[in-house]
């Protein structure tokens, strides 16, 4: 008898990297390619960080580009804060495995994949063209687990963290349980 993968509670994700994953019909481009097929292939979502910025915690809200650059900056002997983040082919992974799971791991909230910021053109007859990035969110609406799309000039709240893989003490992202998220 097979586990059925979208009843299963364990939060056992298993992410199919060998192809991009789709784009709404919208997206003009992914700002860090790099990370488009990044991340591990298989986890738990018990081994997952949700990482709120420190301004997030304080001051309750933060512009999305500015915790995009956080995100992207690089530091001393350790890689970007980006490199721990998940993806949308995780993000598609995880909403297969339902509501209740995904309320079981993060209690409904919605949840960012910041390595998969994307961008479009738009053109104003007074400012010219200008880029306007997106990040990917995963949460519960109605009945189903859905990938939806917030504008970086929008704000993020102290509810609004980012799903990360922990860091383990090299600060390389870790698919294993650790008691603190190093990011």
């Amino acid at each position: 008898m097979g586990i059925n993968i979208e009843q299963d509670l364990s939060g056992y994700v298993y992410v199919d990297r060998g192809d991009p994953p789709p784009y709404p019909y919208w997206v003009e481009g992914v700002d860090c390619p790099e990370y488009e097929k990044s991340g591990f292939m298989a986890y738990t979502l018990g081994s997952l960080g949700l990482y709120l910025h420190p301004k997030q915690k304080v001051l309750i809200f933060i512009k999305g580009i500015e915790l995009y650059d956080y995100f992207k900056e690089t530091r001393k002997n350790f890689p970007s804060r980006l490199s721990a983040c998940l993806n949308l082919q995780d993000g598609h992974a995880i909403a297969k495995k339902g509501v209740e799971t995904f309320n079981k791991f993060f209690r409904g909230k919605e949840v960012y994949l910041w390595k998969s910021v994307v961008f479009r053109k738009e053109i104003h007859k007074k400012r010219g063209v200008q880029y306007v990035f997106y990040v990917p969110f995963i949460c519960v609406r109605g009945d189903k687990v859905v990938i939806l799309w917030r504008w970086l000039k929008d704000y993020l709240i102290w509810s609004d963290p980012a799903l990360c893989y922990r860091m383990n003490l090299e600060g390389t992202p870790s698919a294993e349980p650790l008691r603190l998220c190093l990011i």
